[in-house]
């Protein structure tokens, strides 16, 4: 079987000791990308802007992934780099898989509104989510979260439909109705150990089948 070839996006961090601007990826993806595939080439995307098309265009890519850390709006180069990321993938019939901010920028790419989440449920701690099955009934997990912001299930729109829902009306997951792109806004990459059940859907998410 070939190697997949998965484009991540990084977030920026800053130097504290010099100020410098840095891209980075948190090393749990690594292991939590073999776990899914056993056996996958990672390549780390850095924040260009419009000037990564030019890296989209030139190499070959199995699948995309929207990785977290940080807010929409806080930097300009990240947004554009990551929408370019979900216009490419869009464009060419690519897997994308969003993880909290990238599930909360694919959202924003089709239109659903963000709205601040309850800090005390959604802020460095754990709670339950309801898994959405089409044609099987509905069940319950419990996820970690990390994240301000979200995207109200009624606000929600075609082509993405609702996956997971948290029990104050946030959709945690969601998914498009035609093409490989789907969103979580937990951390699958931080679980120890990480769950089969996230392992299974991203195999599930990022099989290409072109």
């Amino acid at each position: 079987m070939a190697i997949k070839r998965i484009g991540i996006s990084m977030r920026e961090v800053r130097d504290p000791a010099t100020g410098e601007i840095r891209d980075a990826l948190s090393r749990e993806w690594y292991g939590f990308l073999n776990s899914v595939f056993g056996g996958v080439l990672v390549i780390p995307l850095p924040n260009t802007g419009s000037g990564i098309s030019l890296l989209l265009t030139h190499d070959r890519f199995d699948g995309f992934i929207l990785s977290g850390g940080g807010h929409i709006g806080e930097s300009d180069i990240r947004d554009e780099t990551e929408r370019r990321i979900i216009g490419h993938a869009v464009d060419h019939g690519i897997p994308l898989v969003g993880v909290c901010r990238g599930f909360q920028m694919i959202c924003r790419y089709y239109g659903c509104p963000l709205s601040p989440c309850p800090k005390e449920r959604h802020v460095a701690t754990r709670h339950s989510v309801k898994m959405i099955v089409p044609d099987k009934q509905a069940w319950e997990t419990d996820v970690n979260s990390f994240h301000e912001f979200g995207v109200c299930a009624e606000n929600v729109k075609e082509p993405l439909s609702v996956l997971a829902l948290s029990m104050d009306g946030f959709a945690e997951a969601v998914r498009h109705e035609s093409m490989k792109i789907a969103a979580v806004q937990w951390h699958p990459e931080r679980e120890n150990p990480f769950r089969d059940a996230d392992i299974g859907r991203f195999r599930e998410w990022m099989d290409d089948e072109r």
